[in-house]
């Protein structure tokens, strides 16, 4: 357990470096433990309440354009089933200040 925390930490740190040289939001989406860490800054913009959290899926129904749940979180299940190897979608999340916006997420 303590090698799990000491490598989250490393994977912290990373996103916070990496967090300081692009606009983009980076973020790790652990599928198997339905954890997710995003960079910092996800807060400013989208109505997210804190950049790191457990049940990901279930907190990411929130800001996701209700419409475009089904097929992202279709996509999702693909991926934790091994019929995919990765997320390339475009989809709508909650702003904090315009409604919804498009988001390309791949991972």
């Amino acid at each position: 357990m303590e090698q799990i925390d000491a490598d989250i930490e490393d994977w912290k740190n990373f996103l916070s470096f990496i967090d300081e040289c692009t606009d983009d939001y980076i973020y790790i989406y652990d599928l198997s433990n339905d954890h997710a860490i995003y960079s910092k800054r996800v807060t400013d913009t989208f109505a997210l309440e804190c950049a790191e959290f457990e049940n990901a899926g279930m907190r990411l129904k929130d800001v996701i354009y209700p419409d475009d749940y089904e097929a992202v979180f279709n996509n999702i299940s693909d991926l934790q089933n091994g019929i995919i190897k990765k997320h390339d979608m475009e989809y709508r999340w909650r702003s904090k200040k315009n409604g919804y916006v498009w988001i390309s997420c791949r991972g």
